[in-house]
């Protein structure tokens, strides 16, 4: 067993801090996975009949039925907006997960060889 001072304190300091990003790292890595494959769904309130009244004061000119296309397009315009942010934030979160696990085993592994070097002097 390794003598207990300070050096061999700070390499177990910093081994048990990479334990514990890799296993954040790892459930982080998790959620994001589920997210991919279970999507969060988007309860939508209705609310075509407000945005259908507002549009009638904002755009007097405009027919029902040119109302109705043009809150049809904002709609859709919405939706790509917001699956364009998962998708993004999906990234992001792997981007994340992976880099970090990638940053933390390398140095858990310096520090534990340094550890068992010592041990064994």
């Amino acid at each position: 067993m390794p003598e207990l001072n300070f050096r061999n304190g700070y390499f177990y300091g910093v081994c048990l801090i990479c334990v514990v990003l890799f296993i954040f790292a790892i459930v982080s890595l998790g959620d994001t996975i589920v997210d991919i494959i279970y999507p969060h769904q988007y309860i939508e309130p209705d609310v075509y009949l407000e945005k259908e009244l507002r549009y009638e004061k904002d755009f007097p000119e405009l027919s029902k039925e040119e109302i109705k296309e043009m809150i049809k397009e904002k709609n859709e315009e919405r939706k790509a907006q917001e699956e364009y942010n998962r998708k993004r934030r999906i990234v992001l979160s792997l981007t994340k997960s992976i880099l970090l696990l990638l940053l933390v085993i390398p140095i858990y592994l310096f520090h534990w060889n340094r550890i068992e070097g010592n041990s064994q002097n």
